[in-house]
């Protein structure tokens, strides 16, 4: 009976102890793909990281080329030059559908 108060003691030091130790490495490790991709694929080459900006895939898309300029306040915004030759400010012909020449 003596013992028992002294065994309750060591086995909470104990118990406190486990609980502060520090845990195992759980650093993954590589492992070989499953599948290589093909050598002349793009995304191998080079990773796609977030989403495009979907005002300038329409420019893409209508065939004409993208600049980015600064503005006199110093913010910056992406101007379409269409294959016609319209300059249109790039989200109000992604959002409006219409041409609207950037005021500098």
């Amino acid at each position: 009976m003596q013992n028992l108060p002294r065994f309750a003691l060591l086995l909470t030091a104990v118990m406190a102890l486990a609980a502060c130790a520090t845990p195992a490495d759980t650093t993954p490790t590589e492992t070989a793909p499953a599948e290589a991709a093909p050598a002349d694929s793009a995304s191998t080459l080079t990773p796609k990281i977030g989403m495009p900006n979907p005002a300038s895939v329409h420019c893409k898309d209508l065939g004409g080329t993208l600049e980015i300029r600064t503005g006199k306040d110093g913010g910056q915004f992406g101007v379409c030059t269409l294959p016609d030759g319209k300059v249109c400010e790039e989200w109000a012909l992604f959002r409006d559908k219409k041409c609207v020449t950037p005021s500098e």
